[in-house]
């Protein structure tokens, strides 16, 4: 509990602070890194690392780095730490081809979005440990990719309103955010409606994330929390 109420309030710290970017006082280049030979032989079985370890075969794996170097370089990674970030295995996963040009320029949450379950987890956690051990990322966007995850770890299960009404009775309140209605006990979030209706989507973890970032209450920045939470609440699927 008391490692929840740290996090908690780190993540409201820094959500208010931005990291200052600095600039390279060269043009960007890609450093070398380790190629495919090094890694298999044509025809060897490897690891896909954004698709739950499925195989795949050397001879169609790329290797991605997980946070681009273009990326790294606008945010002031210059040099031998651009160097050191092109061949640090933190930031190097093996991958199908085409799930490589797919991720292209996309965003961490955005390609995030298009993976599963454990896959997803981890890249959400590699993403913001290598962005720290950087500095590339600002605050806003650490907290971003943070919130992302505790959302992908929480499990969901149904009821229906008469019975979370009769659970909590005259202490359920709610208050709609988008296109779902949250329902609360005192400060706490307790279910989230995925719209007008019966069907319930209950929280059984990381709904001490979404209590305590956002609580309902007319402020200038529980407005926005909520506009932030919001765009997670609208990839669950109830």
């Amino acid at each position: 509990m008391q490692r929840m109420i740290y996090i908690l309030l780190s993540l409201q710290l820094m959500i208010l602070v931005e990291a200052q970017a600095s600039s390279c006082d060269h043009k960007f280049y890609r450093p070398n890194y380790i190629n495919r030979s090094s890694l298999c032989v044509l025809g060897e079985l490897i690891p896909d690392q954004y698709d739950g370890g499925t195989l795949i075969k050397c001879e169609n794996m790329e290797i991605d780095h997980l946070v681009s170097l273009k990326q790294a370089w606008e945010n002031g990674v210059c040099g031998l730490e651009l160097k050191k970030l092109a061949n640090d295995p933190k930031n190097l996963r093996t991958t199908f081809w085409l799930t490589n040009r797919k991720k292209g320029s996309k965003s961490p949450l955005e390609f995030a979005n298009s993976l599963k379950g454990k896959s997803k987890i981890d890249f959400l956690k590699s993403t913001e440990i290598v962005y720290r051990k950087y500095n590339i990322a600002s605050q806003k966007t650490l907290v971003d990719l943070k919130l992302a995850r505790i959302v992908s770890h929480a499990k969901t299960g149904s009821m229906s309103f008469n019975l979370l009404s009769q659970k909590y009775k005259h202490k359920l309140s709610q208050k709609i955010v988008g296109k779902h209605i949250l329902y609360y006990v005192g400060g706490r979030l307790v279910a989230v409606g995925a719209g007008v209706g019966t069907a319930v989507v209950v929280f059984q973890a990381g709904d001490w994330a979404f209590t305590n970032l956002f609580l309902p209450k007319d402020t200038e920045r529980s407005s926005q929390r909520e506009k932030k939470i919001k765009k997670f609440l609208d990839n669950v699927e109830p």
